[in-house]
């Protein structure tokens, strides 16, 4: 079949080239528009346009996806399928009916459970024990399209949004691939999504990693894991008489407190362990700080943290 495929971050990589090892004749690459990246704001290309040229792809770039000159451009194509994998723009119907069948994507969870933009991070903030992959053709409304495949992957306690990101892709590679030959034979069935069981994981910004220590222990575990890399968790200590910003980077749970630490406020730094890390009173429980980074400064043992900053056990995180 002659293939569009639209896709713009590493992930999408082995998506792209599941196509090409399947023998896809993938007509077009579209994805984001190079863009700066870091303190230097040097130009970087997608992932995926790097792949596409490599394979001598045409690669389409267009900062709105849905004018005039971008559906004429694919319409050229004539193509058959377009896959979808984290393009990043909204995809107008005009766009969406271009393809003779139809246009697919693949999405990071088990729909129509977590639809929206971040459904790895908000299964592992969630506490999920399963998500999962599913391949649907798009519509319109957000991820609200009739199913195709779904496979399930099992979360680990200690996943993190990259572990499992990395897992979902493997299988997501896979359900692609079973999905498109269906396809192509002409045995390709979609069923609609359950509304009523629907749930929306909402686009993450800076702002969403700040930690709130009036939760219990495994939900501020959760958040640290399923907000690693970015944005981050993070919170605030005092130093020097300033609030400075914390970001966490890795801890561990403390299921079981000490009696004389139940009045503590929320936040408060309980024990300070040598060469570990310094525990943090939560809402229920205790939340052990193993990695950290303070505002612009480096990635550090959450100890050597402590001792360089002066902060000491009764003193309080927070906002």
């Amino acid at each position: 079949m002659r293939v569009i495929f639209m896709g713009t971050p590493r992930y999408a990589v082995p998506f792209l080239q599941s196509l090409l090892d399947m023998g896809e004749d993938i007509v077009g690459v579209v994805t984001m528009p190079d863009k700066p990246v870091g303190r230097k704001q040097e130009i970087q290309e997608p992932p995926v346009k790097v792949l596409a040229q490599k394979k001598n792809i045409p690669v389409f770039q267009p900062a709105k996806i849905n004018e005039t000159s971008s559906l004429e451009a694919l319409k050229n194509l004539n193509p058959d399928l377009a896959v979808v994998v984290g393009f990043g723009q909204i995809l107008s119907q005009k766009l969406l009916d271009l393809p003779k069948q139809g246009t697919i994507n693949v999405h990071f969870s088990l729909l129509p459970k977590y639809r929206g933009a971040s459904p790895i991070q908000a299964a592992i903030i969630n506490g999920e024990e399963k998500t999962g992959i599913s391949t649907m053709f798009l519509v319109r409304k957000l991820d609200s399209g009739p199913v195709l495949l779904q496979r399930e992957v099992p979360i680990d306690q200690k996943d993190t949004s990259v572990t499992l990101t990395e897992k979902l892709t493997k299988v997501g590679v896979e359900v692609l691939q079973e999905t498109v030959a269906l396809i192509r034979q002409g045995k390709a069935e979609a069923k609609p999504q359950e509304e009523a069981r629907s749930s929306y994981a909402a686009l993450l910004v800076k702002e969403s990693g700040l930690i709130d220590w009036q939760k219990n222990s495994r939900e501020l575990y959760n958040f640290v894991r399923g907000l690693y890399p970015w944005p981050g968790a993070y919170t605030f200590y005092t130093h020097s008489g300033k609030k400075h910003m914390l970001k966490i980077w890795e801890a561990e749970e403390i299921h079981r407190i000490e009696l004389n630490h139940n009045e503590a406020v929320s936040g408060t730094i309980l024990d300070v362990l040598k060469n570990h890390g310094f525990a943090i009173k939560c809402g229920q429980g205790g939340l052990l700080l193993t990695k950290v980074q303070s505002e612009g400064g480096k990635v550090m043992p959450a100890y050597n943290f402590v001792i360089g900053h002066h902060l000491k056990k009764g003193d309080i995180l927070g906002k």
